[in-house]
């Protein structure tokens, strides 16, 4: 399966891309080599509450035997949820995850129950910009910054407690939004739980446990089974699914990954809509990450068209 979307692809050269499909070189993501598919792979790790985030990016490289893995945005240790974790050469491009948003599923407690709030009405009243400082145990400068409140849902509501969850921008703090909701409603309140229920395109619905992932490992060392590791462990083109696209024509690929600006004649096919300055991933005719860089042009009509920031792929598999 080529992981990109055909239905939003502007194509300069079909058949070009259909027939290097066909060429020795390289793989599609889903049929890399098992120790390739390890360096340029990704997990969609549940964390679970207890362990920092830094303890379980540990975890993961010591069951894997690997000196390098990086999580994509950290989670306090009381909180569960997902934590996408890129292996070895993958962690080259975690920076294009940082910065999207992420949805929560929060438990608040509220500390005065004599006064009546309508939470499914009140939840509303901060979608949008709001103003917050850091709490005090966090490790970054207490300053007022603003975040942007995509999405609040209310959930239920029991003893005294509010679910709610909430979609935000990178880098709101769940416990002071429960505080600052308290303070506004005049009756306190502070967060009891929190779980990460979706981070950038990795959701719920495929999250891998540390169980899951020894149990997979297990089998292929022992046993010589690739399709459980496989499974947890996902290839690296699932991180950039939310950038527009560039497929590179095979002749240019080697010197795309070594610096060179991709011209227009070693464009097969791009995203609509791409505009210049916009972190674009350029990929193989297989549909292979090659990095990550920047467009330098809103229309791909001629010139140079491309410059890669972060390369992923080998500079060797397409000599």
């Amino acid at each position: 399966m080529i992981p990109y979307s055909e239905s939003n692809l502007v194509y300069r050269n079909r058949d070009a891309i259909e027939r290097q499909q066909g060429d020795t070189r390289g793989f599609f993501p889903d049929e890399r080599p098992i120790d390739l598919h390890m360096r340029l792979g990704v997990i969609n790790l549940d964390k679970p509450a207890g362990p920092t985030s830094h303890d379980v990016v540990s975890m993961v490289k010591r069951i894997l035997g690997i000196k390098k893995a990086g999580h994509s945005g950290t989670l306090d240790p009381q909180v569960s949820g997902l934590l996408p974790i890129a292996l070895s050469d993958g962690t080259r491009i975690l920076q294009t995850l940082l910065q999207l948003p992420k949805t929560y599923v929060c438990n608040m407690q509220v500390r005065n129950s004599e006064i009546d709030v309508n939470w499914e009405d009140f939840l509303q009243t901060f979608v949008g910009e709001i103003y917050q400082f850091p709490p005090l145990e966090s490790n970054v400068v207490r300053k007022l910054r603003k975040r942007h409140i995509y999405e609040i849902r209310h959930l239920d509501e029991l003893n005294n407690q509010v679910l709610f969850s909430v979609t935000c921008e990178s880098g709101t703090y769940i416990r002071t939004l429960c505080e600052d909701l308290g303070r506004a409603a005049g009756c306190g309140a502070f967060m009891k739980e929190l779980r990460r229920t979706q981070t950038a395109t990795f959701s719920e619905e495929d999250r891998v446990t540390l169980h899951d992932l020894f149990d997979a490992w297990m089998d292929y060392k022992e046993l010589g089974k690739e399709e459980g590791i496989r499974r947890v462990v996902r290839p690296i083109e699932r991180m950039v699914t939310h950038l527009r696209e560039v497929i590179v024509d095979v002749s240019a690929i080697r010197s795309v990954c070594h610096g060179t600006a991709l011209g227009v004649q070693g464009v097969l096919a791009y995203s609509e809509g791409i505009n210049a300055g916009e972190t674009v991933a350029a990929k193989s005719p297989k549909g292979e990450l090659i990095g990550i860089g920047e467009a330098l042009v809103d229309e791909i009509v001629e010139g140079n068209v491309f410059k890669i920031q972060k390369v992923v792929m080998s500079r060797e598999l397409y000599a």
